[in-house]
């Protein structure tokens, strides 16, 4: 009986497990002279697969969390060596100063191919993979 409970326990286990993320995004603001603002994209991934092409949207919202602008952003093109797991990528964009409140910066990926596929798929933090090409 105790074998079941722990055989019935390590399943449930495996069925309740939180999905790790594929990616690590890192966003680091930095004000230069007090006249611009140099905002650091860093992606970690934590895919299996080779990544090929990786684009996406950085924005830039009021403090309030309205959305004053969004930028589109390839951090790695399809003539680049692809991004293996555990590596890392940096882009960096440069944003004008606002106003005295600090402007917030986040950064959505709108596009993924991997090594060897032609497909193209967006992901998203609680949907996951979608294919969208």
């Amino acid at each position: 009986m105790l074998k079941r409970i722990i055989f019935l326990g390590f399943i449930l286990s495996f069925c309740f497990a939180e999905k790790p993320n594929p990616f690590e995004i890192d966003v680091r603001p930095r004000l230069v002279k007090d006249e611009k603002v140099v905002v650091t994209i860093q992606v970690t991934s934590f895919i299996n697969q080779p990544i090929e092409f990786l684009e996406g949207f950085l924005e830039e919202k009021t403090a309030t969390g309205n959305l004053l602008q969004e930028k589109r952003i390839t951090l790695i093109y399809g003539y680049e060596p692809p991004l293996f797991v555990g590596f890392s990528t940096t882009k960096s964009e440069v944003f004008g100063m606002g106003a005295l409140k600090p402007n917030n910066y986040d950064f959505k990926i709108s596009k993924v191919r991997f090594r060897g596929d032609k497909r193209i798929f967006t992901w998203h933090p609680e949907s996951g993979f979608i294919r969208v090409d």
